[in-house]
């Protein structure tokens, strides 16, 4: 009798063990299923960041791509010579007036090989029949001649900046500067007035 409710006891002790663990079992599955999804929703929660990360950097390089970084000037300019500083000079031509140009010319030393930008502020009124001249003239052992120049309007304009650039080539035999009213024809006229010339060495 004794014996018989010993294996009992122990049977209801065993069963009681036995609901106790798979209960733990449940518990620890079902944790287990919760660190799982927590990590599943990390992992896509980090993708996501990734894509957000590529898609911030594409538009950044695009940013970067539209709009470079400035190339720095490193050129040097050199003043050699400047004109009408503190007085324009007024250059005038009626028709049919002599000689047929109302110009300034003047022979100007320049280095053969060298660089040089040309500078000056001109207004004009009623020029017509040519374009205000703002040049060189270099004539070349070569026989021919070079004609660098500005680009001038003609007809009425208040005050305007004028300049352009010119490499002095090895043939020059020298260099005429060139300011004013080229009349080739009697019936061209008008009043051009020039100021602030200045001839710049560029290295």
């Amino acid at each position: 009798m004794k014996y018989a409710l010993a294996i009992i006891i122990a049977s209801l002790v065993l069963v009681a063990n036995a609901d106790d663990i798979v209960k733990k079992n449940q518990m620890l599955k079902d944790n287990l299923e919760q660190r799982q999804k927590q990590a599943t929703e990390l992992q896509e929660q980090i993708q996501a960041n990734n894509l957000q990360a590529d898609v911030i950097n594409e538009a950044a390089k695009r940013t970067i791509d539209d709009n470079p970084k400035p190339v720095e000037d490193t050129t040097t300019k050199i003043l050699i010579m400047k004109f009408f500083e503190d007085n324009p000079i007024h250059l005038k031509r009626v028709e049919g007036d002599k000689p047929k140009q109302a110009m300034f010319e003047k022979w100007i030393e320049l280095k053969p090989g060298a660089t040089y930008e040309f500078n000056a502020t001109i207004k004009a009124e009623n020029v017509t029949g040519t374009k205000i001249k703002f040049g060189l003239m270099v004539p070349l052992n070569t026989g021919k001649t070079a004609w660098p120049d500005a680009s001038v309007g003609d007809k009425t304009f208040e005050w305007s900046h004028a300049t352009f650039t010119y490499k002095v080539p090895f043939t020059s035999k020298g260099t005429l500067l060139m300011c004013g009213i080229y009349a080739g024809k009697p019936d061209i006229v008008g009043e051009t007035w020039f100021k602030n010339l200045t001839i710049h060495e560029i290295k």
